[in-house]
This record gives C-alpha cells, structure tokens and sequence, in this order.
C-alpha cells in the first residue's frame, strides 16, 4: 500500500499529561491521515486527557505502562501492535521535558517535534522521504549525533550481538533526542515478541528518570543509540530534515545569510548552530523581535525585512 493511502502511527509516550494539549495541537490538523496509539502512565490520573482525546480523535488506543524504561519502553510495546501493510511508517514522539544546549536553554521536545510533524508540510513531507528506498529515519539535523556511546558502550555490544547487528561503520549515528519517523518494517524486522521478551525486564528496571550519564550507563540510551544503529544496518540512511526558513543577512555566514528555523510554538533557532536559540517577540510585515537565550543575559534584538523572506540586524 503507498504511502499517500495509508495512515502512519504516531506512536506516543505521555508521562508528561500537562503537555497533552500541546500534542493534541500538532496532531489535530493530521487526523485525517494517522492512527495514535497514546501511551499513558498507569499510575496518573489520566480520566481527563482520554476523555479530551476520545472527543477529538476517532482513530486513537489507550495503553497504559509503569513508569519505568523512559519512552523506549512503551515504544517497543507499542511497535509490537502496527501492521506494516497498513501502517508502513510510524512517528515515535514523547513529552520531553529536559532542555538541551551549552545552558540548558533549548526546548529540544519543539525542535524535534517541529522537524517531523510541525506542520501539515512537514508530515507530508517526511512521509514522502520515508518512501524512498534509501531512507530508513527522518529526524532533526541539528540533532543526529555520531559516536557518543558515552557510558553505554557495554550495553551496546551486548544489544548489538541480540539484534545480529554489523556496526562496523565508523559513523555510528542517532537522533538526540528520541523522536524521529521511521519505517514499520524495518523495527518490527528486530524487535519482535521474542525480543522483546528479553528486553523488556531490563527496561523495566530502569525506573523514573535514567540520566544519560548513569555510571554502567542504561539499556533505554544504549537503545537510543541501537534504533539509529539498524538504520545503517540496512544500508539506509538517516535523513537529515530540510525546514522552510527566514533568511538573516550576515557578513559572517557562508551564504552571506543564516537560516533562523521558527518551531511551532514561536520558538526559533539558526539552523547553523542549534545553541543560537530564542523566541519570536513579535513578528510583523517588516520587522522581526527575537528574544535570544543563549547570550550572558538575555537579549532582544529587532530585525528588520530587506527583500523577501531576508532580514538583517537593527543597529
């Protein structure tokens, strides 16, 4: 079945339920085209957000997990429930709350989630990369990281050698973050039930918050490292996801301009360097107000249009 006349799971793990509103946004001008399968914490009082969501989605399922192996846990629950035949792409998201950057300053949850299902345009388009045969993930650029196994590294081989996984290559690489669209072939072709059945007790036992730092390192960021690792493993690729852009006049840059990427929720960063991070204040027919994070204090600095989609920096 194409792409075009399937539906693809959004596959969500939703500890998080003060950030369901902001999901049900992202997901509400696609329902036409997706199934979601919710996944909630069984210890929460989750009466609320699946009577809202019942109300505003036919096509979604409850599950309902401990809270225990982070997002990865659920995920490879959920996995389990997609026919390929129907559902050949998935889209795995999850409210995360921690920041990212040399601050802490970056929302990485909107600039991840921006970059794959942002916008009507940005769905459709990742659906369309995930079509072609040479593309296995679709994710944030700024975000696929190479060779940080970090603490972890016991645990990947060890994973490495369950999955029959050749991870020669020397680019080892994954999507930050955890959130990213792939194709339901491809994960259902490693973890199956028989897998899962081994995994899942050591997922289990990494409960509440698993920083990536843990000394011995964790199987739920060994596996984030592992979801990236098959992509190569079938000699497919990561697709680094082209955003629609404003264009900043600069000396400084390569193109004589720097791309500011502008999420969902107003936020916005350049695409050069994901740390140049801030706010859209105010945005008119010629002038632009970003509020920037990253500086000592921070700052807000007026632009103003030059020509089409470019504008430059207000002395």
């Amino acid at each position: 079945m194409d792409q075009k006349q399937s539906k693809a799971a959004i596959l969500v793990w939703l500890y998080h339920t003060d950030l369901w509103s902001e999901i049900c946004s992202l997901l509400e001008p696609l329902k036409n085209n997706i199934n979601i399968y919710l996944g909630l914490c069984i210890s929460n009082n989750n009466k609320e957000i699946v009577s809202d969501a019942e109300d505003k989605f036919q096509n979604i399922s409850f599950q309902y997990f401990e809270n225990s192996g982070v997002d990865v846990r659920p995920f490879l629950h959920q996995i389990q429930m997609l026919d390929p035949s129907k559902e050949p792409i998935f889209f795995k998201i999850h409210g995360k709350k921690s920041n990212w950057g040399f601050k802490n300053h970056v929302n990485w949850r909107t600039v991840l989630l921006h970059s794959i299902l942002g916008s009507v345009d940005i769905f459709e388009e990742t659906r369309n990369k995930l079509n072609q045969n040479n593309i296995g993930m679709v994710c944030n650029k700024n975000l696929i990281f190479q060779n940080r196994e970090n603490n972890n590294k016991k645990k990947i081989i060890y994973l490495n050698n369950l999955l029959a996984l050749n991870t020669t290559s020397p680019n080892k690489s994954f999507c930050g973050g955890n959130i990213f669209a792939s194709k339901t072939n491809l994960f259902k072709k490693y973890f199956n039930n028989n897998v899962l059945q081994i995994i899942d007790p050591l997922l289990n036992k990494e409960i509440c918050k698993v920083t990536d730092d843990k000394p011995g390192g964790s199987f739920c960021h060994a596996l984030e490292r592992i979801f990236g690792y098959i992509i190569d493993n079938e000699k497919q690729e990561i697709y680094r996801q082209e955003l629609a852009y404003i264009k900043i006049a600069n000396s400084i840059a390569n193109n004589g301009y720097f791309r500011l990427i502008v999420n969902y929720d107003g936020s916005c960063y350049i695409q050069e360097d994901l740390n140049v991070y801030g706010y859209i204040i105010q945005q008119q027919d010629n002038n632009l107000l970003i509020r920037w994070t990253h500086m000592d204090t921070i700052t807000e600095q007026r632009y103003s249009k030059i020509e089409h989609n470019t504008y430059i920096k207000n002395n």
